[in-house]
């Protein structure tokens, strides 16, 4: 049981820094794997960098969804089980919401970004 706890523990601490719901996510975690993943494909296609890129740090953040999800389901009680569907689904969601918010953002010139 204790060892399920502390899996979970760090499952959610992993999540939490990929997800948005940490402040320092995009700078110092998601954005630069996102680049160094993007610089590979970028030696397969070079005009693949920026949709990779972008595609790459939406995963991690769906990635980090999932994480956290997973390690507070670890750190519960075994018989605390949710539907694996289900939760996809909602973090799916969650993560899609979150690109729009970011995409309006910038396209409204809240957010710059600059390559």
């Amino acid at each position: 049981m204790r060892a399920q706890f502390m899996k979970g523990g760090i499952l959610f601490f992993v999540g939490y820094l990929l997800s948005p719901l940490s402040l320092w996510d995009d700078v110092f975690v998601n954005i630069p794997i996102s680049y160094v993943l993007a610089l590979i494909v970028k030696h397969v296609s070079p005009a693949a960098f920026l949709p990779s890129m972008i595609l790459i740090y939406w995963l991690t953040n769906l990635i980090g969804f999932l994480c956290v999800r997973k390690g507070i389901a670890d750190m519960k009680s075994p018989k605390c089980e949710t539907k694996k569907s289900n939760v996809l689904t909602k973090d799916f969601i969650a993560s899609i919401a979150y690109t729009v918010v970011l995409v309006v953002l910038v396209k409204w010139n809240v957010l710059h970004i600059s390559f």
